[in-house]
């Protein structure tokens, strides 16, 4: 019927540089839904997402209308740079943003950490939309693209997702049982668009 699944949790991730300077990346941020499927398994899929150079009240502005429409119940922002200043307006406007530290590792480490979770056949996108083609399409080229804004997105929900849910992708699972070998076959072949 066109509609994803009703999900179990919402989060949403932003990369923020509140400028219009056409040298930098531009803000972006992805929402993401997890759901459990009849087998149990966790699902992740992608529900908006956006990049556009936004001057700091606009992408406030943005923000927390994504929050409001997708019923966000995770708002991360990087902390680097101009995300700290994002965070502290969001507080004061009552909307809870935690800060995300993506840590030491570089993002094409990052991004290859994740990439399990996107083989194992659980993440989604919808099968139309000229925003679903741009972060795919920046997925596909990076690291080789001008821009990596939405990979920074994607890759740290994706991180975050993995850490709260109960997600677990083939490396992750160990077993010697025949259904459940099914399942994982079936779950890493299943291909297209959920909706």
């Amino acid at each position: 019927d066109g509609e994803p699944p009703p999900c179990d949790m919402v989060l949403t991730h932003a990369d923020t540089a509140y400028t219009e300077d056409e040298a930098n990346d531009p803000c972006a941020a992805t929402t993401w839904g997890q759901w459990t499927d009849a087998l149990g398994r966790s699902h992740l899929m992608l529900l908006a997402g956006w990049d556009e150079r936004l001057e700091f009240t606009p992408l406030i502005n943005r923000i927390v209308k994504d929050v409001e429409t997708y019923g966000v119940d995770l708002l991360q922002i990087e902390g680097k740079a101009t995300g700290k200043s994002v965070i502290q307006e969001l507080r004061r406007q009552r909307i809870y943003a935690k800060e995300f530290n993506p840590g030491s590792k570089s993002k094409t480490s990052r991004a290859h950490s994740v990439a399990p979770v996107l083989e194992a056949g659980v993440v989604w996108a919808p099968a139309y939309g000229s925003w679903v083609e741009r972060i795919i399409d920046q997925c596909d080229a990076f690291p080789n693209s001008s821009h990596d804004d939405l990979v920074d997105t994607v890759v740290m929900a994706l991180m975050t997702m993995r850490q709260m849910s109960d997600l677990v992708v083939n490396e992750d699972r160990e077993t010697d049982d025949p259904w459940q070998a099914e399942v994982d076959r079936q779950s890493r072949e299943s291909k297209g668009p959920l909706y």
